[in-house]
């Protein structure tokens, strides 16, 4: 799945605009899971912004770094990380975390993990898709709990939640709830859960559309570190899963009124699935795309360990061409050392017999003679 938006078309009713409504001109914004900086990009157009990206694919952080809006871009594995953020402890307004926590082991631990790059007054901004949305509660009632690409049940999730878990969450690892607001969709409008109401009787389907919760898919929360005991954090944070007037009038303004003519509902389900073949065709095309791009690199690498090959191939030409020097030189020098030696041995003989010539009774006799002869050369 390519994660990617075009950053022109965010508008209400997504997590985006929810993210831009608490961000302020001259922030450090830390942007977890940036993917391509589609987000990164939006902010950058709105705002004066310090942005800093994290995310694990190198794809992600190549295309990221092409918008040229990130001061730094960091290679971050969100489920084993260490010290890649230590350059940032208490450094940022806001850190970010939009479609991110769902695909995580552990993401309160993440959370925790995190804070300590906030700002003493500091924010998290993060959104996750809500499990009670009333597409998933439809399908439940058929066993069916189908992984998509993309959408409540992408089949990268590893973690879910509903309102009332995410408040809970949140106040065990002692975080304070500031803000919560929700994004309204109804079943199959962002083409992901489809539902077929001519299978269900009326009754369920008042009962599951009655409920507030089964239009909420994604719950956008701003939080902040507290020191508060958990009781009174729970408390504090609860308030948010009482849902007020104005979110109902909110829901009715994004979530149609149920159409239950069943031909309807199959026409419409008919229409859902050519949309999903379109995007998956369309997603098939990206993929191929990247392929034919790390294809393209693959043979690049190849003829640069090609190249390689050649010029370590012809050092060690050289190494060899000059080992054999070494091994000529060598040769010479024993062969000096040698002729040095016997040199040597024929001066020490001849000293010797210089030694004994002079010390023998002959050369002693003729002394005389030998210094007259000397007398008569003068």
């Amino acid at each position: 799945m390519i994660y990617d938006l075009e950053v022109d078309k965010i508008g209400e009713n997504t997590p985006y605009w929810y993210v831009r409504k608490n961000i302020s001109d001259k922030q450090n914004i830390l942007d977890v899971g940036c993917a391509t900086g589609y987000l990164g990009a939006y902010l950058k157009r709105n705002f004066d912004l310090n942005l800093v990206g994290v995310d694990y694919d190198n794809y992600y952080l190549k295309k990221a770094a092409e918008r040229n809006v990130y001061s730094d871009l960091i290679k971050l594995d969100l489920n084993n990380f260490d010290n890649e953020l230590v350059d940032y402890v208490s450094h940022f307004d806001k850190i970010i975390l939009c479609d991110v926590l769902e695909h995580l082991n552990n993401p309160m631990d993440v959370l925790t993990k995190l804070s300590q790059f906030l700002k003493d007054d500091g924010n998290f901004l993060i959104d996750v898709p809500n499990i009670a949305h009333s597409s998933i509660k439809y399908n439940l009632l058929l066993n069916k709990f189908d992984y998509t690409p993309f959408g409540l049940l992408d089949e990268t999730h590893v973690r879910f939640f509903t309102c009332e878990s995410l408040i809970k969450d949140l106040s065990k690892n002692n975080f304070l709830i500031k803000d919560m607001e929700f994004i309204f969709l109804g079943p199959g409008q962002f083409h992901d859960q489809i539902v077929d109401y001519a299978k269900y009787p009326q009754e369920i389907i008042d009962l599951i559309e009655n409920d507030l919760e089964s239009s909420i898919y994604q719950i956008f929360t701003v939080f902040e570190s507290s020191d508060l005991d958990f009781e009174t954090l729970n408390h504090l944070n609860y308030r948010f899963n009482e849902f007020k007037p104005d979110i109902i009038q909110k829901k009715e303004k994004y979530v149609g009124k149920i159409d239950y003519n069943p031909l309807k509902s199959l026409e419409d389900s008919f229409k859902d699935k050519e949309k999903i073949i379109s995007y998956l065709n369309h997603n098939i095309d990206e993929k191929t795309m990247i392929v034919s791009q790390l294809e393209k690199h693959i043979y690049s690498l190849n003829e640069e360990i090609n190249g390689k090959a050649k010029i370590i191939l012809k050092h060690e030409n050289t190494i060899q061409n000059k080992n054999s020097d070494i091994n000529r030189l060598d040769n010479n020098i024993n062969r000096l050392d040698n002729n040095i030696n016997r040199l040597d041995n024929n001066i020490k003989n001849l000293k010797l017999v210089i030694s004994t010539m002079k010390n023998s009774y002959s050369w002693k006799f003729t002394k005389p003679f030998r210094n007259l002869s000397s007398f008569f050369k003068r």
